[in-house]
C-alpha cells in the first residue's frame, strides 16, 4: 500500500509539473505575440528567470517583442547569459523580416557587446547581406575583425608576394588557419557574394581587409542564379530605373548587382582573375582554386554561369586550369566553348583586316 501511495504522488507530481510548464509556455507565447508585460510577469511566478528567458528570447525577436525584451532584462535576465543566442536571434529576424532595431538597442542599452562571438560569426558577418543593418550596426561599435581571432597582417593583400612572406615569418598553426578562412573569414569574403556594391565599399572604407576569396566568392553569387526557364526582353523602362526603388538588401539579391560585384573587383579593385584562394602551402578543404574553378564547381551543372565564366575569360581567367575539374559542369563548359568560337571568330577577322 505505501509503494502504491508513493505512485500516485510521484504521478500527481509529474502531472502537475507538466501543467505547470505548460501553462508556462501559454504565457511566454502569449506574452511574445502582443508584447504583453502582465503576461511575461505572470510566466516569471511559475519559473526562473533563467528559464523564461530562454525559453522567450526566439519569440521575443521573432514577434518582436521589445517591452518582453526590456520587462525580463530589468527584472534579472543578465545580458551576458543570452549573449551566446542572442546574434543566433537577431540574424534569424534579420533574414526573415527585417533587422530588429530596437531589440537590438534594447540589448546595447544593458551592455550586450555587438561583437560577441559564440560559434564561428559576430553579428555583422550575419546580416552582411543588407546594408541598412551593416551602417547601423557600425555605427554603434560593430567591428569589421572578428574579436579575438589571429586574422590578417595590417595591410590588405593587393601585394601577394608580401602577404606571403609575412606568412612565412610567421608561421600559423592548423587550427589557425581553420578560424582565418573557414570558420570565420574575412567580412569582405561574404560581402563580394551576398551585399551591394556601396556595402562592399562601406565595410572597406572601416579598414576591412580583403581576403584571399573576394573575387572567388563574388563570381559564385553570381553563378548561383538559376538559368532562366525564358529569356527575358527589357522593356522600355529601365530595369536600372526599378533597381534604385528597390532596398539595399533587395539590391543585393539581384543578378544585376551581382555582376556589379564582380566588374567592380575586376575593373575598379584591378583583382586578378586567376589569383589563388589560399595563401602558399595551405590545404584547406572546400576550397577550390582559382575564380573560375568557384563557378565551375557552384554553378556550372545548372547555374546561370554564362555572364560571369564569359566576363573572367575576357579579363584573362585561364580556362586551362579549370577545364580538368569541370568535367559533367556543362553550363560551364558550354560557355568556355562560346568563349574560344568567339576569340576564332575574332582573330580571324582580324587576320583578314591585316590582309
Amino acid at each position: 500500500m505505501p509503494d502504491d501511495m508513493s505512485s500516485a504522488t510521484t504521478s500527481t507530481t509529474t502531472s502537475t509539473r507538466g501543467a505547470l510548464h505548460k501553462r508556462l509556455r501559454y504565457l511566454i507565447i502569449q506574452a511574445c505575440e502582443v508584447d504583453d508585460v502582465d503576461l511575461i510577469s505572470q510566466a516569471l511566478t511559475l519559473g526562473s528567470v533563467e528559464q523564461v528567458t530562454k525559453l522567450a528570447l526566439p519569440r521575443v525577436f521573432s514577434q518582436n517583442a521589445p517591452k518582453v525584451l526590456e520587462y525580463l532584462l530589468t527584472h534579472g535576465s543578465d545580458v551576458k547569459v543570452i549573449a551566446d543566442i542572442a546574434a543566433t536571434h537577431i540574424a534569424l529576424a534579420a533574414y526573415e523580416s527585417a533587422f530588429p532595431k530596437s531589440l537590438v538597442q534594447i540589448l546595447l542599452n544593458h551592455g550586450w557587446d555587438i561583437n560577441h562571438r559564440h560559434h564561428d560569426q559576430p553579428l555583422l558577418w550575419q546580416i552582411v547581406y543588407d546594408g541598412d543593418a551593416v551602417a547601423w550596426c557600425l555605427e554603434r561599435g560593430a567591428s569589421i575583425l572578428p574579436k579575438g581571432q589571429k586574422l590578417w597582417p595590417e595591410f590588405n593583400i593587393n601585394n601577394a608576394e608580401a602577404f606571403a612572406e609575412y606568412f612565412e615569418r610567421f608561421p600559423y598553426s592548423s587550427k589557425e588557419r581553420s578560424d582565418c578562412l573557414y570558420y570565420c573569414s574575412p567580412i569582405l569574403e561574404l560581402a563580394a557574394q551576398q551585399s551591394t556594391v556601396k556595402t562592399f565599399e562601406l565595410l572597406r572604407s572601416k579598414g576591412a581587409p580583403l581576403g584571399w576569396r573576394v573575387l572567388h566568392m563574388a563570381a559564385t553569387g553570381r553563378a548561383c542564379f538559376a538559368v532562366p526557364e525564358h529569356s527575358v526582353t527589357k522593356q522600355a523602362n529601365p530595369i536600372d530605373e526599378w533597381e534604385r526603388q528597390l532596398s539595399d538588401r533587395e539590391l543585393a539579391r539581384t543578378r544585376e548587382e551581382r555582376m556589379n560585384m564582380v566588374r567592380h573587383l575586376v575593373d575598379n579593385l584591378k583583382l586578378d582573375v586567376n589569383a589563388r584562394d589560399q595563401p602558399p602551402g595551405w590545404i584547406l578543404g572546400n576550397f577550390f582554386g582559382r575564380p573560375l574553378h568557384y563557378v565551375a564547381h557552384k554553378g556550372g551543372l545548372k547555374g546561370d554561369c554564362r555572364e560571369v565564366t564569359l566576363f573572367l575569360l575576357q579579363k584573362g581567367a585561364d580556362p586551362e586550369l579549370v577545364i580538368p575539374m569541370a568535367l559533367g559542369k556543362s553550363n560551364f563548359l558550354d560557355a568556355v566553348k562560346e568563349w574560344k568560337l568567339m576569340q576564332t571568330s575574332d582573330a580571324v577577322q582580324s587576320s583578314a583586316g591585316e590582309n
